[in-house]
Formats: structure tokens, sequence, C-alpha cells
């Protein structure tokens, strides 16, 4: 819990999380889930990482949950 705890607090990559987010949707509500994505799957990382490995996995999710909506969003277009 300690080690989750250092990595949570370090700036360099909250900030990082947020931009990655910001860059795939301009909706906050579509941003707060992508970070939540993210910080989920670091939850579950080995803590001995360094950051730059957290930032590619948290590019990782990040894109994973952008293409999750969107495939649901061509699904809900082509039912109309």
């Amino acid at each position: 819990m300690e080690d989750f705890l250092k990595v949570w607090g370090n700036a360099e990559l909250r900030q990082y999380i947020k931009d990655e987010a910001k860059k795939r949707s301009r909706r906050k509500e579509v941003q707060e889930e992508y970070i939540q994505e993210a910080w989920l799957c670091i939850g579950c990382a080995p803590p001995h990482w360094s950051i730059d490995l957290y930032k590619q996995l948290a590019t990782k999710m990040i894109y994973s949950a952008y293409w999750q909506e969107y495939k649901e969003y061509i699904l809900l277009k082509n039912q109309i």
C-alpha cells in the first residue's frame, strides 16, 4: 500500500495521466473514466517499476478505454 501511495503522490505521473486523458476526449466525464482506468491498472502493477513504465501502462489503458468507447459509439450509431 505504501508503494502505491508513493506512485499516487508523484505529481509528474498524475499530470501525465490527466494530459493523456485530455488528448482522447474533450468531455470531462469521459476524461475521468480514462483516468480511473489508468489508476486502476497502475494499482495492480508491480511497485518497483519506474515512472516511465507506469506512464506507458497508463497510456495503454487510456488508449484501450478510448477504443472501447469508440466501438460502443459505432455500434449505437449503426443501430439507428
